[in-house]
């Protein structure tokens, strides 16, 4: 599906509604993964992505081993081939929730809120890192609620997608009789 100046790309499959799935491939499962990342179509389709194009990924961590050694070796020959010569690569992004721990009321508890902030720090950065390794910068984003609307909001931005106007349905109905209404 078309977005913009790019595409979206659904790395496990998608299953539209009123589609059979038995028809079309879906990985569903541990073995249904390894074995799609053992087809050279997918790996070289990734490669090609990942080298060539700007990535928005949301949705997932990127911790497969198999995503985990492609996204290393596509770092590199970015690294090698774009930095060498002098030219930016595309840069990828990932949308992770931020799970900042809530500031207790109760001065008691302070201490407990500290070191779950150190923890949290530490984490965020050890993220910040790993994903650094492979190329991809991270957009933390307020997960706001379990429908992680937060990150809703920021790819609805990212898109350019207008908020919907409630109408009525009688907008224009009495335009050739001004004054009525």
């Amino acid at each position: 599906m078309k977005c913009g100046g790019g595409a979206v790309f659904y790395l496990h499959g998608l299953i539209d509604e009123g589609m059979d799935a038995a028809a079309i491939q879906v990985v569903l499962g541990d073995q249904e993964f390894e074995d799609a990342y053992l087809e050279p179509c997918l790996t070289g389709t990734l490669t090609d992505v990942l080298l060539h194009e700007r990535v928005f990924f949301a949705g997932c961590r990127l911790s497969e081993p198999a995503l985990d050694q492609l996204l290393l070796r596509c770092a590199g020959i970015k690294e090698d081939f774009f930095l060498s010569l002098g030219l930016e690569p595309p840069r990828h992004v990932i949308a992770l929730p931020s799970r900042r721990p809530i500031r207790p009321q109760d001065p008691a508890r302070l201490e407990e809120y500290e070191l779950a902030m150190r923890r949290y720090e530490e984490d965020m950065v050890k993220a910040e890192q790993y994903y650094a390794k492979r190329g991809i910068s991270i957009l933390w984003y307020k997960p706001m609620d379990e429908d992680h609307t937060g990150l809703k909001e920021i790819v609805q931005d990212l898109a350019g997608v207008k908020p919907p106007i409630p109408k009525t349905g009688y907008e224009g109905l009495y335009d050739e009789y001004p004054g009525i209404l």
